[in-house]
């Protein structure tokens, strides 16, 4: 009977260890990281002036005004391939693991998990010669209701850089780009 047992032990040990290895990629991206995204989503400009009205509703009219600059800026009027494919407006994922290297983001996506980014995007970016991973959003309302979230904390410059000499840039670059939504 002894001889029985480890023998069923043993089994089990190799079916739990082969279940984990089976399992390994959904274990990593529901615990350590995120699916890589590759479809794009058809946008239409209902979709862009409905989240940017839940933006002005949660966060202030000027707020929603700076998230609809930085979309237009970041992502060519809401046309590139990285907005397609995340609903971002040119979010780097940093980090592998939750916050993906956005702390600032931990309280503000656990109290609003359908916020939270849901995958990300390989796109490679031909100025700088190498890939850049992008954080991609559930939904349009998601991904804008995160930059609303970093514009009021943070203001609409930081967003480009931290750097003095690179924010001002930015304000000149902002600054030109037409509001056509809010």
């Amino acid at each position: 009977m002894k001889k029985e047992k480890k023998i069923l032990f043993f089994l089990f040990i190799a079916f739990f260890f082969y279940a984990i290895f089976k399992q390994r990629k959904n274990i990593k991206n529901s615990i350590m990281g995120l699916p890589l995204v590759t479809d794009k989503k058809v946008i239409n400009e209902g979709q862009i002036v409905n989240s940017l009205q839940v933006v002005k509703e949660n966060f202030g009219i000027d707020v929603a005004r700076w998230v609809e600059k930085i979309y237009r800026g970041e992502t060519a009027h809401f046309k590139s391939v990285q907005f397609l494919l995340t609903y971002s407006a040119g979010m780097l994922k940093f980090k592998d693991v939750y916050p993906y290297g956005w702390g600032n983001f931990k309280t503000f996506w656990a109290l609003n998990p359908s916020f939270a980014p849901n995958g990300y995007a390989k796109i490679y970016v031909n100025r700088e010669k190498k890939d850049f991973f992008y954080l991609a959003f559930p939904s349009l309302t998601a991904a804008m209701m995160t930059l609303g979230y970093y514009v009021k904390k943070n203001g609409p410059l930081r967003w480009n850089s931290t750097d003095k000499n690179e924010q001002q840039k930015y304000a000149t670059l902002l600054n030109q780009i037409k509001n056509r939504y809010v």
